[in-house]
């Protein structure tokens, strides 16, 4: 697997709107996916999977992830995930972000949740 380079620097959530048109990298937590499936017009599929995502700065952020479907395994719902080389885009008043083909997901918490209760003690 070829190593890809980071194309911008690792923002956090808030600073998103003054990256528009530019890479990041973004360190989240997955609050949850929503697949979409298009047909395109040379009669293929196209998936996009339209993501929720927060940080410590901004609890709730969009991301569109295009041809997905080797990533929904990554893609759960209390994963921590880092998005590498993800374009930050403006779509009326909404500033998102959004797959490329330089893009790339890695999960470096598998479920936030179950390190969260690791700790407690049952009664």
């Amino acid at each position: 697997m070829a190593a890809i380079g980071w194309y911008g620097p690792l923002i956090n959530l808030s600073e998103a709107p003054s990256h528009i048109g530019h890479f990041v990298q973004l360190l989240v937590l997955v609050h949850r996916t929503l697949p979409v499936e298009y047909k395109s017009s040379g009669g293929g599929r196209v998936i996009r999977t339209d993501v929720q995502v927060g940080d410590e700065t901004r609890p709730y952020f969009g991301v569109s992830i295009w041809n997905s479907k080797h990533m929904e395994s990554v893609l759960k719902a209390g994963n921590v995930v880092l998005l590498q080389n993800v374009k930050v885009t403006r779509f009326g008043d909404a500033v998102e972000a959004r797959t490329v083909q330089q893009s790339s997901i890695k999960c470096l918490i598998d479920s936030y949740e179950s390190i969260r209760s690791e700790g407690r003690t049952k009664v």
